[in-house]
């Protein structure tokens, strides 16, 4: 992992960008939009999905603090060589840890 960016993006919306590195090549991953635009209050606005994918990251990457994600080895797992990154996966001692983008956006429309 190059680098890892929690921000707000030119379109004005908050997103947390992971930087792969391929050796010599990189990729981006980057997650669902971690806020929503509010009408009543004519701006963006956190929401709680955009918490739980940060906590999911750091619960893949078994850190405590996003900068710490930097430097971690990750699988990025999709379907065609230079192909959007479906999901994460982070091989360890006590079990392989994933994390599907798609499987974890149904949770969260399904509530």
């Amino acid at each position: 992992m190059r680098s890892v960016r929690l921000g707000i993006e030119d379109h004005g919306i908050l997103t947390m960008w992971l930087d792969l590195d391929f050796g010599g090549t990189g990729q981006g991953f980057c997650g669902p939009a971690l806020d929503v635009w509010s009408k009543e209050k004519d701006r963006r606005v956190g929401h709680a999905c955009g918490s739980d994918f940060i906590l999911e990251m750091l619960r893949l990457f078994g850190v405590d603090d996003i900068q710490d994600i930097k430097g971690r080895y990750i699988i990025a797992l999709r379907e065609e060589r230079n192909g959007l990154i479906k999901g994460l996966k982070t091989p360890s001692v006590d079990g392989d840890h994933t994390f599907i983008l798609a499987d974890w956006q149904k949770q969260w429309e399904e509530t």
